[in-house]
């Protein structure tokens, strides 16, 4: 009966090589195997299920190119004996029916070939009735592809580690070298592929390239080489918008702001003993009483724990004034503190208890020169509208719960600035009382240079339009986005918005936001964030 065998077929015959024996018996081997240099290789030789022959021995030899030498003996098996190796570098496992529970065969495992271990293989089996049975495996070898490795450095880097970064290639090259992507001068060689960096900083987060170098004999791969992004983390002391000890009055509020420089993101935790107060950068305490006069606690940390440190703050919570004409109490603030940018409110509250009526009030920012007129900011009539002098604040009227009679006032600085820092004067007219004033003293502070980058939001796949955003503090001349990878790139934007239109996957890359400021604002150039983009 004709039929048609596929080449597929055909092939998987001539792979499997289920060959005749000398009983009609089956033998599964290999006629040939290939392996790369450093693999292990494994070699069968087993008689099929289906034929009844006993295994007496089993044996591998390696067959010699000269036919005049005597062929090299590797392991010798006898169910009654150990088995027996010639040589190292071998390992037999021999295979048992699952049927019968009788012997098989034998699997020889070649460990990591090298070229020397070309040639053929003779797996020798000794049965009965059979007798002598012989099966021949060629072993060949193929190059393995020219590729060039570096291996990230092990464990958690910081600043003051020694940082290790080992680069490995096939073929071996004569020598190695590590440069820099951001540092042009930086270099290195190595015979081995190891280096060593002693007490890393900051500075030293680069992408590290392993540039190999072979023979002039070995060609077309010259250039070839492979890149590892490392990141050196470290952990700045905390700063606040507050000194370390503070003094307030009874029934203020208190508005805590810190921030830490570091390489990740941290965790914040509020404490004053083992009670936790905040998990946030800021701690918020209202309406504060004697107490909670204390020592409370700031601790920043790495999520893995790897990285921390700490603040402590104490805040002494003083008794109210007792002033004005008739003992009445006023709610206000001694004095009061913010980060340029936020918004602040200044109050100035009668109590309660205390029966007088406000005829008006009025808000005025002190001079710090004597010879100048204070600065008038609002005053408030209740037969009038609020009438304001200047632009940015707002001010909120307080009326009694209980007697609906007018309270005081609250005046909210917006968005202030170093330069709104001084005395702000609340005053009341009241009757019978007359005149009552108070003063708090306000002081503003600058916020910690930082830059920030967002994520592009969402999934971003080939073919989307990309945008990427960078905001820095205080505000820069414009921004300016590179690319780790990419050094021809660059983009420049006045209020650090970039649009990528139609990315594809070569536009994956760590993107870096570099903002330029004046020349005035010293320290600050370099200062930059970055985020690692992925084109799906």
């Amino acid at each position: 009966m004709d039929f048609l065998m596929t080449e597929p077929v055909y092939k998987l015959l001539i792979f499997l090589c289920m060959i005749q024996g000398m009983n009609g018996g089956l033998i599964h081997y290999k006629i040939s195997a290939t392996a790369v240099e450093g693999q292990n290789i494994s070699l069968q030789c087993i008689v099929t299920d289906e034929h009844d022959i006993t295994i007496i021995q089993l044996e591998w030899i390696k067959q010699q190119k000269d036919k005049e030498m005597t062929d090299q003996k590797i392991v010798v098996f006898h169910p009654g004996f150990p088995i027996h190796y010639f040589q190292s570098g071998f390992l037999l496992e021999t295979v048992t029916s699952s049927k019968t529970r009788k012997l098989q065969g034998s699997i020889l495992t070649l460990r990591e070939v090298r070229v020397n271990d070309t040639g053929n293989y003779i797996c020798e089996i000794t049965s009965y009735p059979t007798g002598s049975i012989k099966r021949i495996t060629k072993l060949q070898f193929t190059e393995p592809p020219a590729s060039v490795k570096m291996s990230y450095p092990y464990g958690f880097i910081k600043e003051g580690d020694d940082m290790k970064i080992t680069c490995s290639a096939i073929p071996p090259p004569i020598h190695y070298k590590l440069k820099r992507s951001k540092n042009k001068i930086f270099w290195l060689e190595s015979s081995n592929g190891e280096f060593t960096l002693p007490h890393v900083t900051r500075n030293d987060s680069d992408v590290y390239i392993c540039l190999p170098e072979w023979d002039s004999l070995v060609p077309n791969l010259q250039g070839l080489n492979a890149t590892v992004e490392v990141t050196v983390n470290f952990l700045d002391g905390i700063e606040c918008n507050t000194s370390s000890s503070l003094n307030v009055s009874a029934g203020e509020d208190v508005v805590i702001s810190c921030i830490a420089k570091a390489s990740q993101y941290l965790q914040y935790k509020w404490m004053r003993g083992d009670t936790t107060l905040s998990l946030s950068d800021t701690l918020s305490l209202t309406s504060m009483t004697s107490e909670q006069s204390g020592t409370y606690k700031l601790t920043a940390v790495f999520l893995d724990n790897q990285l921390q440190t700490d603040i402590e703050i104490s805040i002494q919570v003083l008794p109210k004034q007792n002033e004005g004409m008739n003992g009445g109490l006023i709610h206000y603030k001694i004095s009061a503190t913010a980060v340029e940018g936020q918004n602040i409110s200044l109050q100035c509250i009668v109590t309660d208890e205390h029966d007088i009526t406000i005829i008006q009030l009025e808000w005025i920012k002190q001079r710090k020169d004597k010879k100048m007129t204070d600065q008038k900011i609002v005053v408030f009539h209740p037969g009038f509208p609020i009438h304001y002098f200047q632009s940015g604040f707002l001010l909120e009227t307080v009326t009694s719960s209980k007697t609906r009679k007018l309270q005081g006032s609250i005046l909210t600085l917006r968005e202030v600035r170093v330069n709104d820092t001084g005395n702000y004067i609340c005053e009341i007219t009241s009757y019978p009382t007359g005149s009552i004033k108070r003063i708090t003293k306000l002081q503003v502070t600058e916020p910690p240079a930082s830059v920030k980058m967002s994520y592009p939001y969402g999934f971003i796949k080939e073919g989307d339009d990309m945008k990427i955003t960078c905001s820095a503090i205080p505000p820069p001349i414009h921004y300016k986005l590179k690319r780790s990878k990419n050094k021809i790139f660059w983009l420049e934007s006045s209020n650090g918005e970039f649009t990528l239109p139609h990315v594809t996957r070569n536009d994956s890359d760590v993107y870096i936001c570099l903002p330029e400021w004046d020349s005035l604002v010293p320290n600050l150039q370099g200062l930059n964030a970055t985020v690692e983009v992925t084109v799906n």
